[in-house]
Formats: structure tokens, sequence, C-alpha cells
């Protein structure tokens, strides 16, 4: 993650010796809290994607003089929304979507991106953005008399961004999926035999007995964050 600006931007739970895995939602708040959260997967199988996150922003308290009530987010000139999710394939343009709108629940509510297309070696990166770009920044209060909201440096709104999920939607028309999957059967079998040799109670993340088991000062955890033998 990287910020743009100062401003409160943290975990709604945080990571401990005791818990090092954990669910928690990005929550950004206060003057200017603009940032950059992201995540690039490789060796991802050709194939059509759905993207989701969990966003949030907020609704205005008071609605217009057409009794329309106007949202913490805004598109600058070239449409790029302040607060956006985003899916990018490789080096190509990224595919954004503003950030859902509802009540304050400290999570999010599921924000989708549709229809991926994936190649044989490309990368996705998805993620999520808060960047005021669009100059048009307002709070709650509407103003009659200008016909807008009263402006502000900044949207100060609690935020949230949270569980990021990537779903196989259909296949690549033409990828021979036969061969691939030989492929990654072999990679498989190589990554287990080397994870299974490492140390026992070494700190770290391995792959046994057919479950992703995290070490950390000796206990292990499954990826919810709960001890396991």
């Amino acid at each position: 993650m990287s910020l743009y600006q100062k401003g409160s931007a943290k975990m709604t739970t945080a990571a401990s010796s005791d818990h090092p895995v954990v669910i928690a939602s990005l929550n950004a708040y206060g003057s200017s809290s603009e940032y950059k959260f992201y995540q690039t997967i490789e060796h991802l199988p050709a194939g059509i994607y759905t993207i989701c996150l969990g966003s949030r922003t907020a609704q205005k308290n008071q609605a217009d003089d057409e009794g329309n009530y106007g949202v913490f987010n805004a598109q600058n000139d070239k449409g790029i929304w302040d607060k956006y999710i985003y899916a990018q394939v490789g080096d190509e343009e990224p595919i954004m979507v503003p950030f859902a709108v509802g009540g304050n629940t400290g999570s999010g509510f599921p924000t989708y991106i549709y229809k991926v297309e994936v190649k044989r070696e490309q990368t996705l990166t998805i993620g999520a953005v808060e960047n005021y770009t669009s100059g048009k920044a307002s709070g709650h209060n509407w103003d009659a008399e200008a016909g807008a909201y009263e402006p502000k440096d900044f949207w100060d709104t609690n935020t949230y961004i949270r569980d990021a999920q990537i779903f196989f939607t259909a296949p690549l028309e033409g990828y021979d999926y036969a061969d691939a999957a030989k492929t990654l059967a072999q990679l498989i079998e190589t990554s287990i035999e080397t994870v299974d040799a490492a140390p026992a109670k070494k700190n770290g993340k391995y792959f046994i007995n057919g479950q992703i088991v995290i070490v950390k000062d000796g206990v292990n955890y499954n990826v919810t964050g709960q001890t396991i033998k």
C-alpha cells in the first residue's frame, strides 16, 4: 500500500503474535486519506474472471433541490473517480469501478468487475484507490443558493476496502487447458516436495497434508487464524 497524502488509513483489526492471520478492512477516514492498495498475481490460468472487493463510501445526509442525495465521490475531467476499485491485466488499461455507496457497516459492500480476460502468462493486478483528482470534494450540507453541496478540501467520510476475491467464470477460447493442467500438476508436485522438506516449526507458510499452514513462533495456524495441530 502507498499513501498519496497524510491521513488516517488503517486496518480495522491488527495482526499480532497470538493472531498472525486476521480478517480486516482497510479503513480510511479524515483529511486527505489518500492511498493506492493493490496486489499483482502471477501464473493465473488463462480465462475470463470476475473480480469482487468489498468497498464503501457514503451518501450525503441532505438531498439537493430535486430530492436526490449526492455521494462522497466524483469524477475528474478524464472520467476517473476519486475512489475506485480496479483490475489491470499486464500493461493494459485498468478497468475501474467506483466504490459502492451505503451505510457504515465497518466492512463494505460487494463491488464487482466483470469479464476480465487474462491470457497465458499475463499478470493480473487488483486493488483500490483513493486519490482526490476531481477537485469536487464536498460535505453533507446542500447550499440551495449556490445550487451545490458545500465544497471541502477532501471527502471527509469513512471508506472501507475488504475481501478481494477472484472467480474464474469462463474458459478462454482456443486455450489448451489439458496441457496447462498437466504442467500445473508437475509444478504443484515439485512445490509440495520442497515445502514438506522445510524445517519443522520454522516461521513461514507451508502446504502440509493438503492445506496451507502458517507457522508463527512454533504454533501452527490455518488461513483464518485458528490454531491447528
